[in-house]
């Protein structure tokens, strides 16, 4: 699973890495903890079918089909992670994923860790520290009520590597991170769902690393504090 990612890099080197423009005037501060249980929860995300731009889509995915805000709302909750191995099963999911791909942007995530029944959160990256795409699936919702259109993202999830088997050892799961080399690949309008399921794959873990860092990084009162994600952290 997948439910707390940071992204600290700044706009330069996002759209330096990513090549890709972000909208103008916007406001990119570095966020230690982007959670998926806050309502207001936005993720830099890049769609298919505008490869050359990065926006920021509400975290949890309301298909276009939702009647009311209360359906929204509740979808939204059950639809932060996507798993990749039932992603073209889901009603929610089965006709976005063969149209509505998107790469999210990261440069960390948080797991939870299961020491003698003690869940302690570890902090994961790449050992440099540089940015990376994660999967993800997106559609666009119309409220009824406020007519306004909200463009919405799910972060895809795979079976865990050896890595994070150690890390989420309950679970299992991890974000489906895509090698650098096939990401605009991932956005590609016209890839069949045999193409797409070659991209469902445990990333391979040896420039990953993983620590653990404070529980009370999820605290409100802690804000955005980066002494927290250091690696000589202690739980």
């Amino acid at each position: 699973m997948c439910y707390y990612i940071s992204i600290i890099k700044s706009k330069i080197e996002i759209e330096k890495r990513f090549f890709v423009r972000l909208p103008e005037g916007i406001s990119l501060t570095p966020t230690y903890k982007i959670s998926a249980f806050d309502k207001k929860a936005k993720l830099l995300t890049i769609i298919s079918g505008s490869p050359q731009r990065a926006d920021f889509y509400h975290w949890g995915l309301i298909p276009y089909w939702i009647k009311t805000q209360n359906e929204a709302e509740g979808i939204r909750k059950k639809t932060v992670n996507a798993r990749a191995e039932t992603v073209f099963i889901k009603p929610s999911y089965k006709r976005v994923v063969l149209s509505k791909r998107a790469l999210i942007i990261a440069d960390g995530f948080f797991e939870w860790h299961n020491e003698n029944g003690e869940k302690i959160p570890y902090y994961i990256k790449f050992k440099d520290g540089k940015l990376f795409a994660i999967a993800g699936i997106w559609d666009e919702w119309r409220n009824p009520v406020t007519k306004k259109l909200i463009k919405t993202v799910s972060i895809l999830t795979y079976k865990a590597n050896s890595l994070l088997e150690k890390v989420h050892n309950t679970k299992k799961r991890m974000p489906l991170i895509l090698p650098e080399r096939i990401e605009k690949k991932w956005l590609k309008k016209e890839l069949d769902g045999k193409e797409i399921r070659e991209f469902f794959k445990a990333y391979e873990y040896k420039d990953l690393i993983a620590y653990p860092v404070p529980k009370k990084i999820f605290l409100k009162s802690s804000g955005d504090n980066p002494e927290l994600i250091k690696i000589e952290s202690i739980p």
